[in-house]
């Protein structure tokens, strides 16, 4: 038998040991799907949706197959995966869910710059708390200034007080700083650099 004409319901036939099951993760929980959605192949994941694959399932970190797509800004895989929340409730992608560093997939993107999947999160309105601040800590400009087109608190602050400032600040991110200090010189979305930390009382300036 030629092998491009083996299907999946020839390999899960009656036999057990011909069983291929879709289920077991590597040890580090990660799933087929995890691991066609890092690579953004999404024939592959279309598939491994169609035979059941939960899209939501996450690792020992806490990472879904959205998570990994962001991560690496596989922006049609991206796509792919929103647009299924039009779809039938079993196939809903939950954009809410964290890792265990209290991560959006929505903050991955905009940690690591990929623009182009921030605006599909933001066209979706998934934009998710705090990405000013993930964006200013890695000193991507075009992520900042695409969350303030978008209307998001340039000066909202985090459970221990620091502001996207602060985080820029902290990592030493200067034309960042710089794209923030001169946005004191409009009329709105200033920047409050007087705000200080509940940790230490001090700016990083």
């Amino acid at each position: 038998m030629n092998i491009d004409d083996t299907t999946n319901s020839d390999l899960n036939g009656p036999e057990l040991n011909s069983r291929v099951y879709t289920t077991i993760k590597d040890q580090k929980g990660w799933s087929a799907l995890h691991v066609a959605c890092q690579n953004g192949h999404i024939e592959v994941i279309k598939l491994l949706i169609d035979v059941g694959m939960n899209i939501n399932d996450t690792t020992n970190s806490g990472s879904t197959p959205l998570h990994k797509a962001c991560q690496e800004g596989h922006y049609e895989t991206v796509k792919f995966l929103l647009d299924l929340n039009g779809q039938a409730l079993n196939s809903r992608v939950h954009t809410t869910l964290k890792n265990d560093k209290g991560w959006l997939a929505f903050h991955l993107a905009c940690r690591n710059g990929h623009i182009e999947v921030v605006k599909l999160f933001i066209d979706a309105d998934q934009q998710g708390w705090s990405a000013s601040h993930v964006a200013c800590q890695n000193g991507h400009i075009e992520v900042v200034k695409l969350l303030i087109d978008v209307g998001m608190n340039i000066n909202d602050t985090t459970n221990s007080g620091s502001t996207p400032l602060h985080k820029a600040c902290q990592q030493g991110h200067y034309e960042t700083l710089k794209f923030l200090l001169d946005l004191n010189g409009q009329a709105l979305n200033s920047v409050h650099t007087t705000l200080k930390t509940t940790k230490d009382g001090q700016l990083f300036i």
